[in-house]
């Protein structure tokens, strides 16, 4: 799935990973590990180059303690759309 970051015209979209890893992120985002979130963006980013971008976004927010900035993240792109 494809999603764009709301706010700021220009944004880039994302592709999201699979509903499990978005799981996996969200709970780890819930805990505030910044390590374990970024070893599974690592792991996110073997999964497919389709991912890497989301991947590298979670890497950086990581890296700089921003905890409420990827739970915000991971919780809005992993809501499945409107029918």
């Amino acid at each position: 799935m494809v999603s764009a970051m709301p706010g700021a015209p220009g944004t880039p979209a994302f592709e999201t990973p699979p509903v499990a890893e978005m799981a996996r992120l969200h709970a780890l985002a819930l805990a505030g590990n910044m390590r374990d979130i970024r070893q599974h963006a690592e792991h996110i980013a073997t999964l497919g180059e389709q991912y890497r971008p989301f991947a590298e976004k979670l890497l950086s927010l990581a890296k700089s303690y921003q905890s409420k900035a990827i739970l915000q993240l991971v919780e809005l792109l992993g809501r499945k759309p409107a029918p």
